[in-house]
């Protein structure tokens, strides 16, 4: 028989150019492989007797020796053959099975490694989740810390610059008064220093019995002489306490001297006493 292989996956044993199917040759093969398995020992039993007749025979039975000889090892041929087949059938089979394990292993593995992959892919999307949740939270309290910071910073400049403006208020307040006061103090003086000049006139302007009349009050009159009677009631009448009535007519000069010098003094201390009272 001629064996030919026409594809990978189908094999086909050709006869007079009709073809055989894999599994019709190799259902008939292992018929024959069993077979000849039943008929070994005869067949070994029948070789080791043809070789005993070819030990003990003339010549002229060669002939037939070798005929059953080439027959018997055409059976040999045919059972070798067909041990061949059968080798190659389970040779077959146990690739078929062990390609069939190392597929559904290595589809194991593959699904095993996607799975893996996909739980992997899951992890780090729900880390990258959470990080980006972490930091939009602390991003957020970094703006309200800031928020906090920059109110609390504006709420202290704010009472700083009020703080500032009352003080200005107070000062400029302080200085309006002080300065109200100053004016008022400057007025009192020169009305003061007007008085004293006016009284240091009349003073010195008074001269034999005159009368003279003054805004300052310098003190009663120092002059020994009394009044008369008679004019007690003119005296009253001249009681005003910022007018002075001197009667130097009959005073000697040394006298009429020291009442000059005594009213001076009494001058001096009040109005040095007036701006003590005023300061």
């Amino acid at each position: 028989m001629d064996m030919t292989a026409s594809t990978a996956s189908s094999v086909k044993f050709s006869r007079d150019g009709r073809g055989y199917e894999v599994d019709a040759v190799e259902a008939f093969r292992s018929a024959v492989v069993d077979v000849l398995a039943r008929y070994e020992a005869d067949l070994r039993a029948a070789v080791s007797r043809i070789e005993e007749l070819e030990a003990e025979l003339p010549d002229s039975t060669d002939r037939r020796i070798r005929r059953t000889r080439d027959l018997v090892e055409s059976y040999e041929l045919l059972f070798a053959g067909a041990e061949s087949v059968a080798a190659a059938r389970e040779e077959r089979r146990m690739q078929a099975a062990l390609q069939s394990m190392v597929s559904a292993d290595l589809a194991a593995e593959l699904e095993a490694s996607r799975s893996t992959v996909q739980a992997a892919r899951e992890d780090e999307a729900v880390d990258i989740v959470d990080h980006a949740r972490r930091v939009a939270t602390r991003t957020r309290e970094m703006a309200d810390e800031e928020g906090k910071t920059k109110a609390a910073a504006a709420r202290t400049v704010l009472a700083e610059a009020q703080r500032i403006a009352d003080e200005q208020t107070r000062v400029t307040t302080e200085l309006r008064n002080a300065s109200v006061i100053a004016e008022q103090r400057l007025d009192s003086l020169v009305r003061h220093i007007a008085r004293e000049m006016n009284a240091l006139q009349s003073i010195l302007s008074v001269d034999h019995g005159e009368v003279v009349a003054t805004p300052y009050d310098v003190g009663p009159p120092a002059s020994t002489h009394p009044q008369d009677s008679g004019t007690s009631g003119d005296a009253e009448a001249l009681a005003d306490p910022f007018s002075i009535t001197v009667d130097l007519t009959e005073a000697p000069d040394p006298e009429r001297d020291g009442f000059y010098e005594r009213r001076l003094s009494g001058l001096r201390r009040r109005i040095e006493a007036a701006e003590a009272t005023e300061s």
